[in-house]
């Protein structure tokens, strides 16, 4: 836990994340659950219909001057970003943080901020060097805001993940298969049906050795309707949305984790499967090879590249003595991503934001 002394002069504002539904969701709960003893936050967006979400965003408006009003101990302000319209929503709290004389962390966690920056170049570039510091996922966004924005204040912050869980009673998957998991949004931009296209041709090749469970939300029907056209349930399983023991049960008791996404920003459902000790699949798209190393803990591909995806399997289920070195290696370097680092490293950060700020008191 951060110290608190620290920790009341900071206020986080993002997304709704009591019971999390995405990736800045995630990182906010283990915020609230691992790094503040007590965390001060607004939530400026939730999911529902759209009078739900301007009522949401209306009242953080106001949530915020009130606070900046009423509560003279805030000094930081670190607001968690995407792009586009998060990133539009995000700079109006940040222009009421500055009305106040706070200093604004902007935390850009989106993969899509270079095409949105492209896009957007002269109010992106303008709202970014009016925050005292950027926070960013990887040092490959480190180096690009630094030459793009000329920003002087760029903070690589790992994103928190919550420790890994055994369970009380061991799951079972003695059953001499490779079992694989994939966990998120169920979507094209995730891959996933690109990954279950891929599987059709080789259904029979792969019977007896693999299974892949599925698990999340979105165009469940479209996916079941898919695994049911082309005969899959011997090698595929979907498990719908999982979160608790259920979670906890595919965690422990998958081998490899598979994520053939187009566009990541630093995927957490990847750091948590490191976290239990499993070999990645995955795409090399945004902040996934810093975490994923080719040859070490995982196999990158290109997004699309059905042939590449089945090769990758094919390789794991030839040399399962490379699951466990993989797995190994992912234990090891997901490290940083725990919360006693991230705390530390955010606490630090923090306290030399409010030196700087005393010193120009």
């Amino acid at each position: 836990m951060m110290n608190n002394n620290i920790a009341h002069k900071i206020l986080n504002i993002g997304p709704e994340y009591k019971v999390p539904r995405g990736g800045i969701a995630q990182v906010l709960h283990n915020y609230d659950k691992y790094i503040y003893s007590d965390m001060l936050a607004v939530v400026n967006s939730c999911d529902g219909s759209l009078p739900k979400k301007i009522f949401c965003l209306v009242a953080a408006l106001f949530k915020c001057m009130f606070l900046f009003v009423s509560n003279k101990n805030i000094k930081i302000v670190h607001i968690h970003t995407a792009s586009y319209k998060s990133f539009r929503r995000s700079s109006w709290f940040a222009s009421i943080a500055h009305l106040f004389n706070k200093r604004v962390f902007m935390h850009i966690h989106g993969g899509a901020f270079v095409d949105y920056r492209e896009h957007n170049r002269k109010f992106v570039d303008k709202k970014l060097l009016s925050y005292d510091t950027i926070l960013v996922l990887d040092n490959k966004w480190k180096v690009y805001f630094e030459k793009e924005i000329s920003h002087n204040r760029v903070v690589v912050m790992e994103n928190v993940i919550d420790p890994p869980q055994k369970l009380h009673i061991p799951v079972s998957t003695d059953d001499q298969r490779m079992h694989l998991l994939f966990l998120g949004l169920i979507c094209d931009k995730k891959g996933i049906f690109d990954l279950v296209d891929a599987l059709i041709p080789v259904k029979d090749e792969l019977n007896g050795k693999i299974m892949l469970h599925i698990a999340g939300n979105g165009e469940t029907e479209r996916l079941k309707q898919v695994l049911a056209d082309n005969h899959l349930e011997n090698i595929v399983t979907f498990e719908g949305w999982v979160s608790g023991e259920k979670k906890l049960q595919l965690m422990n008791s998958c081998d490899v984790y598979i994520l053939p996404s187009y566009i990541e920003g630093m995927s957490i459902s990847i750091l948590e499967a490191m976290s239990y000790g499993m070999a990645i699949i995955s795409t090399r798209v945004g902040g996934t090879p810093s975490i994923v190393h080719e040859g070490a803990n995982g196999i990158l591909f290109e997004p699309a590249d059905k042939s590449a995806m089945i090769q990758a399997i094919r390789h794991f289920v030839d040399n399962k003595d490379d699951i466990a070195a993989y797995g190994a290696e992912s234990l090891r370097l997901v490290a940083p991503y725990l919360p006693n680092n991230v705390a530390n490293h955010l606490e630090a950060l923090y306290a030399d934001c409010i030196d700087r700020i005393n010193e120009n008191n």
